[in-house]
């Protein structure tokens, strides 16, 4: 090997390999040589998308996990949703969905932080958090049938306006109670924003609102922005009232999400 070869320079020949072995040669090499925690890191973290085996798969990521660890941690910090991530696939493939929605929720939680300083979290980020913690059995407050049934009844007729509203919101709730006030705004500014929400999915929406709030505190839930809520009909009322009472039961049984999670790096 060169002695000028870093871990960059493999990690892009390893991205032009013409087979999955030559790339996971060319990834170890990357592993051997690289010389700081990032490196480490990074190199780690394609070894473990590069594996064969859950039981590499899972070595690998978290070696990723550790090497982070030990990085500054503005140089590391942009990549930890994608490294979280890759942690938590890895656990579910293995079986393990109690370690894979620890670490799922590590990605959310370092996700919203980098939006939160006004970095940009691809939307495919988060749709992948968020499946992945339902294919785990996670269910985060807020996300009730209901909103499903709306975002499957807005796709239907084409609704595009108000998806483009509701959708950022349903993909980035993991289950806090900021997370789940963000989404009733979202819902609410999608009811009353003239022509986004169709007299088909009027109810559902309003079904989707009263079933978000009846799921989070009552000091948490934000006041209703619908001043016009006159102009909703008796028997609009009436169903929101029946779906809302509905989720109680799922309430219940659902886990609370975004609570007891260390500060990052956790394993």
């Amino acid at each position: 090997m060169s002695t000028g070869t870093t871990a960059r320079s493999l990690w892009e020949r390893a991205t032009e390999a013409q087979s999955t072995a030559e790339s996971a040669r060319l990834l170890n090499q990357a592993w051997e040589v690289s010389t700081t925690p990032l490196e480490r890191a990074l190199s780690a973290h394609y070894l473990s998308h590069a594996a064969s085996g859950d039981d590499d798969r899972v070595r690998w990521a978290r070696l990723s996990v550790e090497s982070a660890a030990e990085a500054e941690f503005t140089d590391v910090v942009e990549y930890l949703p994608a490294i979280y991530l890759a942690l938590a696939e890895a656990y579910r493939r293995f079986g393990d969905a109690e370690s894979a929605q620890t670490h799922y929720l590590n990605a959310a939680e370092v996700a919203e932080s980098l939006e939160s300083a006004g970095a940009e979290i691809e939307d495919q980020t988060w749709a992948a958090i968020t499946t992945g913690l339902a294919a785990c059995g996670f269910v985060a407050q807020g996300l009730s049938e209901d909103v499903f049934t709306l975002i499957d009844s807005l796709v239907e007729s084409n609704s595009f306006g108000a998806l483009s509203v509701v959708l950022p919101a349903v993909l980035r709730c993991t289950g806090t109670d900021e997370q789940v006030i963000r989404l009733i705004d979202a819902l609410e500014s999608a009811y009353w924003t003239p022509g986004l929400i169709g007299d088909e999915n009027r109810v559902l929406t309003l079904a989707a609102i009263a079933a978000a709030r009846i799921q989070i505190s009552a000091d948490a839930a934000p006041q209703s922005s619908s001043a016009g809520i006159g102009e909703v009909s008796t028997a609009d009322l009436g169903v929101v009232a029946e779906s809302a009472a509905s989720t109680v039961t799922d309430m219940e049984a659902a886990e609370e999400g975004g609570d007891g999670l260390d500060v990052p790096f956790r394993l």
